[in-house]
């Protein structure tokens, strides 16, 4: 699929160059509350005017880079941490760059992904989302046997929680999911000695309060982001001619989605 505007680039568009940032609070905080790619979007809408061209190669690219990077960190990281690249520079390069490229690939061909890695409006959400969400495993495997989390690894957890929780409503739920299961291990590990085989068990005192209190901002703002879903769009039904049972049901809807997410993962 070629990149190209599609109907949603050319309303958002209009909405941000007739009412500037009183159209992006108006997106934010009552229809979309994608906090981080709404504003990257309103920004791209208000660039292109002035440079006279859609650009999307060029938020394509920044996107896509922003995915190459988690998954590159994510991959040398990994082999770091575990030994299992000699000390060669260049292979120490070279590998992760290779398998970077290979789940490029597998990214991009495996489910016809269309719009998603295409269209400014839709990649932007879902690509920050996907690379968001590698940045987090890249923290919760390579840091989890650490004695200590340094400064910069506190905030690279908020930093990436956040851009996770408000690129797109799906990576809300999978951060407030994150930051839970974050919590409970701190908890279990704290409380007991039997739980010595999760996650985080050999931090020290103010290292484990230090990681709270950092996973607490991701944390709070998938609530905040998940209420004004709840608030806001719960009950509005965006496509009305659509006849199905789990329309305006929300209970059936949220066990619908679980079960039919777990079929496109690993069937």
């Amino acid at each position: 699929m070629a990149s190209s505007w599609g109907i949603d680039d050319y309303f958002i568009a209009k909405l941000y160059q007739t009412e500037n940032f009183h159209g992006l609070s108006n997106r934010i905080f009552f229809w979309s509350p994608r906090f981080f790619s709404e504003i990257v979007l309103y920004v791209y809408y208000r660039l292109v005017p002035f440079l006279g061209k859609p650009l999307t190669g060029g938020i394509n690219l920044i996107t896509w880079l922003f995915l190459i990077s988690s998954i590159f960190l994510f991959i040398k990281e990994t082999l770091k941490k575990h030994s299992l690249v000699r000390q060669d520079v260049y292979i120490k390069l070279l590998i992760p760059l290779f398998i970077t490229f290979v789940l490029l690939n597998y990214f991009l061909l495996s489910q016809n992904p269309g719009s998603m890695f295409y269209e400014s409006v839709i990649s932007v959400p879902y690509v920050s989302t996907l690379a968001g969400i590698i940045f987090n495993l890249n923290f919760f495997i390579n840091q989890s046997n650490s004695i200590s989390i340094s400064r910069f690894y506190l905030l690279y957890l908020i930093i990436f929680g956040v851009i996770t929780s408000s690129s797109w409503e799906m990576g809300a739920i999978y951060q407030l999911l994150f930051s839970t299961c974050l919590f409970f291990s701190l908890i279990l590990t704290t409380i007991s000695t039997r739980f010595y085989d999760l996650p985080f068990h050999s931090l020290h005192t103010f290292s484990r309060r230090t990681l709270s209190i950092a996973n607490l901002i991701p944390f709070s703002l998938s609530l905040y982001i998940l209420f004004l879903l709840k608030s806001n769009r719960l009950e509005v039904v965006e496509l009305a001619q659509i006849e199905s049972p789990l329309k305006g049901n929300f209970q059936n809807s949220l066990s619908s989605s679980f079960i039919q997410f777990f079929r496109e993962i690993f069937f």
